[in-house]
This record gives C-alpha cells, structure tokens and sequence, in this order.
C-alpha cells in the first residue's frame, strides 16, 4: 500500500514539474514592443526561452520567414508581423513599421564627388539629367562639374 501511495505521489510531482517547465518555458518577446515605429537601418529583435524568430507581412503568418539567433535579415520599409518560436511552442503576435528614410551625404573626394546612402532606401541622384540609383548602404562618384545634384527615392 505505501508502495502505491509513493508511485502515485511520484507521478504526481513529475506531471507538475513537467507542467511547470512547459507553462515557464513559453518564448516571450522583449523588443521591438508592438506597434514601433522603427527609422534606424540597424534594430535588434530580443527574445527569451525560443530558438527562432518568425516574421510575416500578414498576422496569419501566410509566408512567414524564420530567422534563427544570431543572423541577420533586411527588411525594407513597410509592416511586419513577429513572433518567437520554441521547439514546443510560439509566443504572441507583435507588429512593427519599418519607414523609409533617405539620408544621402556629399564628401570632396578632390577630383570626385562621393554620394553616400545612408538611407533604408534606394536612392535617385540626378544631376544635369543624369541620373543613378544608388542602392542603400552603397556609394557612387561622380566628376566634379557645373550643375547641382538632386536626391530622391528610387
């Protein structure tokens, strides 16, 4: 009778200690907080108790991409949908926005202009006409010569 007393008990405290660590290893999210506005090419998604990240454009995760610790992704302007993912389980559902932002600097190179895209965005530089996509984080020279230069999204 105390043998079956103890097993019963036994199982018992194995069922609440697996129940624990199923109810506290749900994958929680810290940042980015939903609903953000993000303007900076450069944020960091932070989890705790999950493996992976998905990422979708559509709350139901139609196409959703997954993005394991420590990789990197870029993401262009627009509103996505997030989620962490544990081998068992998937957290709540956060949004962010991502706005697009062009910022293009000028640097004197002596006998070459230098346009830097500093932006999240592909930038137009036109000048006398002419005119050249300059994607994001990329740069392009130019001669220098008569004529102002005018910058835009691409």
């Amino acid at each position: 009778m105390k043998r079956k007393h103890f097993v019963a008990m036994e199982t018992i405290f194995l069922a609440g200690a697996f129940l624990s660590l199923y109810l506290l290893s749900q994958p929680r999210l810290v940042a980015p907080s939903s609903g953000l506005i993000i303007d900076e090419l450069d944020f960091n998604f932070e989890i705790e108790y999950a493996e992976r990240i998905e990422i979708s454009l559509t709350p139901s995760f139609e196409e959703a991409f997954s993005i394991e610790k420590g990789k990197e992704v870029v993401l262009v302007p627009g509103t996505y949908y997030w989620r962490a993912v544990s081998l068992l389980r998937k957290s709540e559902v956060r949004n962010f926005t991502i706005t697009a932002r062009l910022v293009l600097s000028l640097s004197d190179r002596g006998e070459e202009y230098e346009i830097l895209n500093q932006g999240n965005i592909d930038a137009q530089v036109v000048r006398n006409k002419d005119s050249v996509t300059i994607p994001m984080k990329s740069s392009s020279r130019f001669e220098k010569e008569a004529g102002n230069f005018e910058g835009r999204q691409a």
